[in-house]
């Protein structure tokens, strides 16, 4: 059988068919400079692509940063949500990571507020994390706000049952401590006012 070509393939730039011709380059170079004549190019987008990437990533990051440096009021903290969700929605955070950030803002560099803010940004990206509203109640009791660390303990208690999660007895064992914590604060409040 004979096959006859009925149609011709017609470059949209060139206006001709690369039929006999080849792919002609857009860069003209002999066989000998083409391999490191890649590799200057390969650097070049690279070079490129990383700038892309860094402004990409580095700009959520650098905006986060900000947020946690100069946190002072209401506004601030709804900034700091924002920065911070902005950034685990990029994959430049993950749970675990601003659980971290959190314990260091609590424990490494003493702001526990900024570690409520972040704590409590971190259960609203995983409300079915018993882990991270553990991590959140730790900051609220640190802050003094038992009753709020007991509602929050309930809720990691209830999503560790509920997840069938292997620190299900740690965290029961932390609610009750943060209720024995709310039961001393009571009874001292009660003392008070009976002097």
């Amino acid at each position: 059988m004979v096959q006859i070509a009925v149609c011709e393939t017609i470059n949209a730039k060139t206006k001709i068919s690369w039929e006999k011709v080849g792919v002609v380059p857009h860069i003209k170079i002999t066989s000998k400079e083409a391999f490191s004549k890649a590799i200057e190019l390969a650097r070049v987008t690279s070079k490129k692509h990383r700038a892309q990437m860094n402004e990409k990533y580095n700009n959520p990051l650098n905006i986060m940063e900000e947020a946690l440096r100069d946190h002072s009021n209401n506004t601030a903290q709804k900034f700091i949500i924002q920065s911070i969700s902005d950034c685990y929605n990029s994959g430049l955070l993950a749970e675990g990571e601003i659980n971290d950030m959190g314990y260091r803002h609590l424990l490494q560099y003493r702001r526990p507020e900024m570690a409520q803010i972040i704590s409590k940004t971190n259960t609203l990206l995983h409300p079915n994390s018993a882990n991270v509203y553990d991590s959140y109640t730790e900051a609220l009791a640190h802050n003094g706000l038992f009753n709020l660390a007991v509602l929050n303990y309930e809720k990691a208690v209830e999503i560790a049952k509920r997840n069938k999660d292997s620190n299900l007895e740690f965290f029961i064992e932390n609610l009750e401590k943060v209720k024995l914590q709310l039961h001393k604060k009571t009874s001292n409040k009660k003392n008070q006012t009976l002097w």
